[in-house]
């Protein structure tokens, strides 16, 4: 990320000559394949990434991006070398320079284990489509609430990766797309919720919708606590566990890693999320007739927004063994013990 951040702060200081009446450029990374160049674009001297590639290597169709933060596109770029075109990134927003450089260094690593053109191109396009996913979810670090949602999630994620299989397991996975429940089974459902080793035993419902009856599908809610422990494991520890049950299929990790982009995760932020957890334990409560809920149907015309809380010990009657539904806790995620506390 320095050597972008140091790259686009000298553009602004020195005479480079303009490529195209728009770009002043500096390559910074020069592989057998592509040119990557820090740039700034325009008459405000927008942080700019360029990617030089062969013509021969551009893609039949690459469809021009807008996000909040920055505009990418396959560009002809007079004054490149013969026989090149370029991938143009253009920053939009300039308090997301930081975020920005990220992405060039995640540009950077893919194109660097890239042995070919065809394969350097594709990682590009890999890398801003993750990307697009992230800026359109967050444009920063997720928040402390949505790191505990994250890794409940990933607890649950986990092991069904074991018992069924990593890639029905993702495809179960809808929160990252913002789906009414957390996952989706083709047999059934689950809400998945966390609470903290304190006081009462208690979760929040932050939507009526997601405890409303499931057609033809038993719907269940899990309660995983969370405790804040140096001898806990931090986010992207637990991202890197959930990693190794995807086995070695390239195309299900990288799937993995585009579903925490939209959840609003990269990895290239690991340093952001110092906070170490101890998770677990589970419990799992089927929801059925007389389980205390308020479904969307009894809230009243004109109202909007009921959140509640369910303190978890008024459900003993309605939980059930966790194992046949989910599989078994990852020991290098989850731990054992009584369970205590309120979210």
């Amino acid at each position: 990320m320095a050597k972008l951040l140091e790259e686009w702060q000298r553009l602004r200081l020195i005479q480079v000559p303009l490529l195209g009446n728009q770009y002043r450029l500096l390559g910074i990374n020069n592989t057998t394949h592509v040119m990557l160049s820090a740039g700034i674009y325009g008459p405000s001297m927008a942080p700019a990434i360029v990617i030089e590639i062969p013509k021969t290597a551009a893609p039949d169709s690459f469809r021009a991006l807008n996000t909040r933060s920055f505009e990418a596109k396959l560009a002809e770029i007079p004054g490149l070398p013969l026989g090149k075109t370029c991938f143009a990134l253009h920053l939009t927003d300039l308090g997301l320079i930081d975020l920005f450089a990220l992405l060039g260094n995640e540009i950077m690593e893919a194109v660097d284990k890239s042995i070919s053109a065809d394969g350097a191109v594709k990682s590009v396009i890999h890398c801003i489509e993750r990307w697009r996913r992230f800026t359109n979810r967050k444009n920063g670090a997720l928040d402390k609430l949505e790191v505990r949602g994250l890794i409940g999630e990933l607890a649950i994620l986990a092991r069904c990766a074991q018992s069924l299989s990593p890639r029905e397991a993702l495809a179960a996975w809808m929160a990252p797309d913002d789906g009414l429940r957390d996952f989706e089974f083709a047999g059934h459902t689950i809400e998945v919720k966390t609470f903290q080793a304190s006081g009462s035993a208690a979760v929040r419902i932050s939507d009526t919708s997601q405890l409303d009856d499931s057609p033809n599908r038993p719907l269940y809610l899990a309660a995983i606590q969370l405790s804040e422990a140096p001898s806990g494991h931090t986010l992207p520890e637990i991202v890197v566990s959930v990693e190794s049950l995807m086995g070695n299929d390239n195309s299900i990790i990288e799937d993995f890693y585009d579903a925490l982009a939209s959840y609003g995760y990269l990895r290239t932020q690991a340093e952001t999320y110092p906070s170490r957890y101890t998770v677990g334990p589970l419990s799992l409560f089927q929801v059925i007739e007389g389980f205390p809920r308020i479904t969307s149907l009894e809230v009243p015309a004109g109202v909007t927004g009921v959140k509640y809380s369910l303190p978890l010990g008024g459900l003993a009657k309605f939980k059930v063994p966790a194992e046949p539904v989910v599989g078994r806790s990852i020991p290098t995620i989850e731990v054992e013990s009584n369970v205590r506390g309120s979210k």
